[in-house]
């Protein structure tokens, strides 16, 4: 068992060519099944083809905490670099309505929840939302729960105190920077910020701004910025910043959406579409 170990050791840091090979066959799926078979040396190896390819692409994108893997780190990279989905669905009557994952509806009067497996660390972070069937819609991020869908709620919405246990359950002050923001999430329906902690929840003005969505009707998308940088969520409309919902946000978040019908409609669909950081307008 040295010997493998020793030997695993040696090909990390001896053959950065064979690593680099091997990382360009394999994702970070293939690099997890690889760690499963159990044996020393290929899950050192699996570990270390996903540093490679880690810090070879974009070092700093994802930063790697000391009890997570190189292969989840290469995970959450990936994750970050495909389209955004709504993966993960909460609640009864909430359902995908395109292949690819991007956008969910509902045919009920409660709230039901998507949320998006792409974990946002650091940096800035742009999504756009385009819905129908009415305003009772909230969009914004979240902390990244494990299992929330298989929790069996009939209806979830994130900053809601009755559906804080979880939250309880899975508190992860690191990841978390020891912020208390767990979830944030604008109100298209009163154009206000909603936001929860470890205790309750709230309903607060924007910090500045906010009025051209007091009259929108959802023809034109939503844009949300989530500057980890700052600390802070922004409201866009045209690719234009139009309000402040909330600063002091930190730690880890994902995006997540929360809808239900209005009386004038049968469903209410939403989806989400990753945005181009790059090409904002000041």
């Amino acid at each position: 068992m040295s010997g493998n170990s020793r030997a695993a050791g040696g090909l990390g840091d001896q053959d950065p060519d064979l690593l680099l090979l091997i990382s360009s066959y394999l994702d970070a799926r293939d690099l997890a099944r690889l760690s499963l078979t159990g044996r020393r040396t290929l899950v050192r190896i699996a570990d270390e083809a996903a540093r490679h390819a880690v810090e070879s692409r974009a070092p700093g994108l994802f930063p790697k905490y000391d009890d997570e893997t190189w292969t989840l780190t290469l995970h959450h990279h990936e994750l970050l670099g495909r389209p955004l989905r709504l993966d993960t669905l909460v609640g009864r009557d909430v359902r995908h309505v395109r292949r690819d994952g991007a956008a969910i509806s509902v045919s009920t009067d409660q709230y039901m929840t998507g949320v998006s497996d792409a974990v946002m660390r650091v940096g800035r972070h742009l999504a756009y939302f385009k819905r129908s069937g009415g305003n009772n819609v909230y969009l914004g991020v979240t902390r990244p729960l494990k299992g929330l869908g298989r929790l069996g709620f009939d209806n979830y919405m994130p900053f809601h105190q009755s559906h804080q246990t979880e939250l309880l359950n899975q508190f992860d002050p690191v990841r978390w920077q020891y912020n208390n923001v767990h979830s944030c999430m604008l109100s298209c329906f009163y154009a206000s910020c909603c936001w929860g902690d470890l205790d309750s929840n709230y309903g607060d003005a924007f910090v500045d701004g906010g009025e051209e969505l007091q009259l929108d009707d959802g023809t034109e998308p939503i844009g949300l910025l989530l500057d980890l940088d700052e600390g802070s969520l922004t409201a866009l409309k045209g690719g234009r910043r139009v309000g402040t919902l909330k600063h002091g946000l930190g730690g880890d978040y994902v995006w997540v959406v929360s809808l239900r019908c209005s009386t004038e409609s049968t469903s209410c669909t939403v989806s989400i579409e990753k945005g181009d950081v790059a090409e904002l307008q000041a």
